[in-house]
């Protein structure tokens, strides 16, 4: 049985009262997979609790690898826009580093299945390689405003890949302590993460 629910980050407005077929086939193959892992969830039991026919859902993917992967680009679109979420070009580097390191942690707390799900997957083999390459263009804007705070010596000389890598594990190392509620995850223990993850980033002069 399904006990936690995600609603692929679609709040109860006008859009969700419309989710199309292939939105509510994702929203109920993603629960049910990280309920209970994609060997045990077959199509069949996705078609019977998203009330999509078989052969509806064979329309819009031909397997179920299909579909995680569907589901893997689907996060990381939305993942994409919450990182820019109420973006205000107005504020300093520090201060848009602080802004899009929270939103992205408020993306994972408020949404812990696809939190599960890409962590499960992020390296799995199933996700293939031209996934990953569009999963990518949804992070061109913040992968630039890393590349410009490189070139202005804002953060310190480290390699791309290796700076994304360290900010992003400290705001998963956080969401983990949140879902399993180590401590209570307040505004004070969110600042004090942001701090050290910028510290671990910036340049002595911008810390």
């Amino acid at each position: 049985m399904v006990t936690s629910k995600i609603s692929l980050n679609l709040q109860p407005n006008e859009r969700s009262l419309c989710m199309t077929k292939k939105e509510k086939i994702l929203k109920i193959a993603l629960e049910l997979i990280v309920n209970q892992g994609i060997q045990e969830t077959p199509m069949s039991q996705i078609s019977k609790v998203s009330g999509v026919a078989m052969g509806t859902i064979y329309h819009h993917f031909k397997s179920k690898n299909e579909i995680v992967n569907a589901i893997y680009i689907y996060l990381k679109k939305e993942m994409g826009n919450a990182l820019l979420e109420e973006k205000d070009s107005s504020k300093d580097y520090k201060a848009l580093f602080y802004q899009f390191w929270n939103n992205l942690f408020e993306f994972y707390q408020k949404n812990e299945m696809a939190f599960k799900f890409l962590q499960r997957f992020v390296q799995s083999p199933l996700i293939s390689d031209e996934t990953k390459v569009e999963g990518l263009e949804h992070y061109k804007p913040i992968i630039s405003f890393f590349e410009e705070g490189l070139r202005n010596n804002i953060l310190k000389p480290i390699d791309i890949v290796l700076l994304t890598e360290t900010i992003h594990g400290n705001i998963v190392s956080l969401v983990q302590i949140h879902f399993q509620q180590t401590i209570v995850v307040n505004k004070k223990i969110i600042d004090q993460a942001i701090d050290m993850s910028w510290s671990s980033v910036a340049n002595k002069n911008y810390e």
